[in-house]
């Protein structure tokens, strides 16, 4: 970047901008979420072509301030978590971006989008990594159901379902087999494994184009935006 883009990237404040974005991505906009992600990568030095991104993305979300989160849409107490993954997207330094949404019944009460921390030699341990992940929070998620089924605020068994649109890395999970390959992702594996066996959740195959969670690790074509949306929100 040359001196004239960062003295000019000092009167933007891009800090802020990211800092709002965050939050909206957090709390009613899961559709913005792997863009507020991917920019806020920039912050210790942003140039004027990331600004002008984060312009766009704010007039995405004046052309969309009708899209709402139907909270309300909860016919039953299920959770259904959708996980994907990007395998070493980033080009600094080949790590992955993983991300996924969970499900309350039809309305989405969960979601996230981050670079993985290790960098994997293979598409199916980067999705596995990803469902490790949604894994942990869709058992967090269960717990605080369960607090609630304990006072007899909600009844009935709570069903659990986590969907990945990786068949290697599912086959993986549920493996009893470990092979050098995989070793280091040992740890992981046991958790994962573990919970299959208690049936805590779960474990499915879901087709590509109708993995929700794609929205969460990679950018999307206009098309698939608005498809996935018509999932996530009440227009």
């Amino acid at each position: 970047m040359t001196d004239e883009e960062t003295k000019e990237m000092e009167r933007y404040p891009y800090r802020s901008v990211i800092g709002c974005l965050a939050f909206i991505a957090s709390r009613t906009r899961p559709d913005i979420n792997y863009a507020v992600n991917l920019f806020s990568q920039f912050q210790s030095n942003p140039g004027v072509v990331h600004w002008s991104g984060l312009m766009k993305l704010l007039g995405y979300l004046q052309a969309t301030r009708n899209n709402k989160l139907d909270i309300g849409n909860i016919a039953e107490i299920s959770l259904t978590a959708y996980s994907d993954a990007d395998f070493a997207s980033c080009t600094d330094d080949r790590t992955s971006v993983g991300g996924h949404v969970v499900f309350c019944g039809n309305a989405p009460v969960s979601w996230r989008t981050a670079k993985q921390k290790s960098v994997t030699l293979s598409s199916m341990e980067t999705e596995f990594l990803s469902i490790c992940e949604t894994a942990k929070e869709l058992m967090w998620l269960k717990n605080v159901l369960e607090e609630f089924r304990s006072t007899n605020v909600l009844l009935g068994d709570i069903s659990c379902k986590l969907l990945s649109d990786n068949m290697a890395a599912i086959q993986f999970s549920k493996s009893s087999i470990e092979n050098n390959r995989t070793k280091h992702i040992d740890v992981k594996f046991h958790f994962v494994r573990n919970l299959l066996n208690l049936k805590v959740f779960k474990l499915l195959y879901v087709n590509t184009k109708m993995n929700i969670a794609d929205i969460f690790s990679k950018a999307q074509t206009k098309f698939q935006l608005n498809k996935f949306n018509e999932k996530l929100f009440k227009n």
